[in-house]
């Protein structure tokens, strides 16, 4: 079998999720000529385009079963689908897809959520990442495929869908309305000041265009740098993650697959290279065409990796369609990331930076994009943090930032003085001065005063600073401040 040229007539995917790989040419005209049967074409692909050497009983195997039974013994991917779920896989692999919302994969014999889609159902169920799935819309998905969960909820459309998991030993249901939507494959924003943020939910066709239109839109809202989040991903289509890599690494090859016979074959990435820095974030659940683009990116020393060891997936499934409709899905080949880090004998990617704590990966990735930003005319403070962000680096303030009635709470002298304005005291009365605008507080009552009238807004005395709250900084003196809820920063510029 000549994997070289028939990877040319279809696609490959590197992912645990969905799966999906037009019949090669050759099959089909085949099936036609001869009327070959599903069990001749899975006993064919079992034997000739499995990575694995295949013999024995499964020569004499009269049924796609008894084949399956034989393949699933050496190869843990090994999956048979109906025409409706093949056809299913198909119609998903576009970017659409009905569903409630969640991100699965398999791990050790059974269907685990490793995350959730941004702002679909399952997000506010009360289901958690690690849930393992027993049955969805009364369906037993015990041996069932993970590719055909959705499937399943497709066919069983109520008002909502009951989800049964385990948990810590116990069983729990939850109900879920399921949604049909065009989905994206990536979520993206601003997330600090100058800092964008790139979260790929999974690989499809559409993601290298959904990539390219996220850079310019932060480009546009003055993004510096970004931070790409592949925690969760469970990886996908190949065009799709060699499509991105083309604009976060310098054109070279990017993948390198082998087959059981030695042969190798490999795919480039090329594209317009963003000249904006990037970290990257990856956790247990970052597999597959994730694990390969965070590996190559680690290869071509284009970024930091940051977090936990991802999940260890660096082998190809082709998933074939059978003549009656029917889908057989093998593991044909396995891949290598651009400077031949074997995934899956390694077990994952090791990241750079090795962090277990979530928020604490946030901010080690905040603070190396920080490097990377022209403050200019603005200063940053984070809520429950005593330093604050300016074009002369990092202050430590005598006083964490906090909030009083939904308000942040901020250093008034260090802000102020650091963004060009003046702040003196003349006996009891603190005045200050900025953008053409005057207030004066008294230093024993918090009382302001603005051109000629008490003001009433929230003015403390904490730990030697005289903290003010944001409102008083936009209203009265003239300073733009916004909140970036993602990881609880203000700016004020």
């Amino acid at each position: 079998m000549n994997f070289k040229k028939e990877m040319r007539k279809g696609s490959v995917f590197l992912s645990l999720l969905i799966l999906f790989l037009v019949a090669f040419q050759s099959f089909a005209f085949a099936a036609v000529e001869i009327e070959m049967t599903d069990a001749d074409m899975a006993r064919y692909l079992a034997t000739r385009g499995s990575l694995y050497d295949i013999g024995g009983k499964i020569n004499t195997a009269e049924t796609v079963e008894a084949i399956m039974a034989e393949l699933e013994k050496v190869d843990r991917y090994a999956k048979y689908y109906t025409e409706e779920e093949f056809q299913f896989m198909s119609d998903t692999n576009q970017g659409s897809k009905f569903g409630i919302g969640i991100n699965i994969q398999e791990v050790d014999g059974q269907i685990v959520v490793v995350g959730f889609i941004p702002g679909k159902p399952a997000e506010t169920s009360g289901m958690q990442v690690g849930d393992v799935l027993l049955k969805v819309a009364g369906m037993d998905l015990k041996d069932k495929p993970v590719e055909s969960v959705s499937y399943y909820i497709t066919q069983n459309i109520t008002d909502k869908v009951e989800v049964v998991v385990l948990r810590d030993g116990k069983e729990l249901t939850f109900y879920v309305e399921p949604a049909i939507v065009e989905t994206d494959s990536l979520t993206y924003g601003m997330i600090e000041h100058k800092i964008g943020y790139i979260r790929i939910v999974e690989f499809t066709y559409r993601t290298p265009e959904e990539f390219e239109a996220a850079l310019k839109d932060l480009k546009s809202h003055g993004a510096e740098c970004f931070l790409l989040d592949l925690r969760s991903c469970p990886g996908g289509v190949l065009e799709g993650v060699i499509g991105v890599a083309g604009y976060l690494i310098p054109e070279s090859p990017l993948v390198f697959i082998r087959e059981r016979d030695g042969r190798e074959d490999y795919y480039r990435c090329q594209g317009q290279v963003t000249d904006m820095p990037y970290v990257v974030l990856v956790n247990g659940s970052t597999a597959s065409a994730a694990e390969l683009l965070s590996g190559s990116i680690q290869d071509a020393k284009t970024s930091v990796v940051i977090g936990t060891k991802t999940f260890g997936k660096g082998l190809v499934q082709g998933t074939y369609k059978l003549p009656s409709g029917a889908g057989l899905k093998l593991t044909v080949a396995k891949y290598y990331t651009k400077n031949y880090q074997d995934i899956d004998a390694q077990k994952g990617i090791n990241p750079d930076i090795v962090e277990d704590d979530v928020e604490k990966q946030n901010e080690i990735a905040l603070n190396i994009l920080r490097n990377h930003v022209t403050y200019g005319d603005s200063v940053i403070f984070t809520l429950g943090s005593a330093v604050m962000q300016s074009a002369g680096g990092a202050s430590h303030l005598s006083q964490a930032v906090y909030t009083k009635d939904d308000r942040a709470m901020l250093p008034l002298r260090q802000t102020v003085e650091t963004l060009g304005g003046t702040v003196y005291s003349v006996n009891d009365t603190i005045y200050v001065l900025a953008n053409g605008n005057q207030l004066e507080i008294n230093s024993k009552s918090g009382a302001i005063s603005f051109r000629g009238k008490i003001i009433d807004l929230p003015v403390e005395f904490r730990g030697g600073a005289t903290m003010v709250s944001t409102q008083i900084l936009t209203e009265l003196l003239g300073y733009d401040v916004t909140f970036y809820p993602n990881n609880d920063s203000i700016v004020v510029q």
